[in-house]
């Protein structure tokens, strides 16, 4: 009995040994050829996925930086125009002060010269020097006059000038004033503006001209007028140099 059993699990395992042996024989095992066609094939395959990815990835780098460029070329072109507009109110505030500039200028060289011929005139009469005093007060007004409107447009540098300038004239306009109300304080009391009945004769009345005009130039802002008046032409003319350097 032990011998039959035996002798059948012997057949069991012969037939089994067999068909293993019969299926290794039915796998296909590859060659080296195979193997490096496979290689290839996932080589290829790899490179194309990879190739994609970089094709991607510069074609978001590129449009990336395209847009980060015309971001960039708008705002300096916002930037630009802004700046052409701020060139340009400037330059027009700039044109408006050097006609502004020009004018005071006028003025004060017109006012210079009516300072001189009342102080420094060889010969002077009643008349004269009411006339001479009436004139300077009008070149007063006017200069002052230009000051005040066109004060917005000065320019720093120069607006303390402007006040001390101002400030000095008006002082020496108060002793004017003071000079003219005499002279027709005495035309007044004689009821007449004729230089006879008021002095006698001519000598007399040259020489009351002369101390009052010797009077007038004892006063210290009155006698360093012409210095004040040419320190502020010389201030505005060193303006004007100072813009075309």
């Amino acid at each position: 009995m032990r011998f039959l059993l035996a002798n059948a699990l012997k057949n069991i395992g012969e037939r089994s040994l067999n068909y293993f042996i019969q299926d290794i024989d039915n796998i296909d095992i590859p060659t080296k050829d195979d193997l490096v066609q496979i290689l290839e094939k996932y080589i290829s395959e790899y490179t194309s996925i990879h190739i994609y990815v970089l094709i991607a990835f510069f074609l978001i780098s590129v449009a990336c930086q395209i847009s980060i460029a015309i971001f960039v070329i708008k705002k300096i072109g916002k930037f630009t125009n802004e700046l052409k507009k701020i060139e340009s109110k400037s330059n027009r505030f700039s044109d408006l002060q050097i006609d502004a500039l020009k004018m005071i200028y006028d003025k004060t060289v017109t006012f210079h010269y009516m300072n001189y011929k009342l102080y420094f005139h060889k010969t002077y009469s009643h008349e004269t020097l009411k006339a001479k005093i009436a004139n300077w007060k009008s070149e007063f007004v006017s200069i002052m006059d230009v000051l005040h409107r066109e004060r917005i447009l000065l320019p720093t540098e120069l607006d303390s000038i402007v006040k001390e300038f101002e400030s000095q004239i008006k002082k020496i306009a108060g002793y004017l004033d003071i000079e003219l109300n005499n002279l027709l304080t005495i035309e007044n009391r004689f009821g007449t503006d004729n230089p006879q009945a008021l002095y006698k004769n001519q000598e007399a009345e040259a020489e009351s001209m002369k101390l009052i005009i010797e009077k007038l130039l004892k006063v210290d802002v009155i006698k360093t007028s012409e210095n004040l008046i040419q320190n502020f032409k010389k201030k505005i003319e060193e303006y004007f140099t100072n813009l075309g350097q």
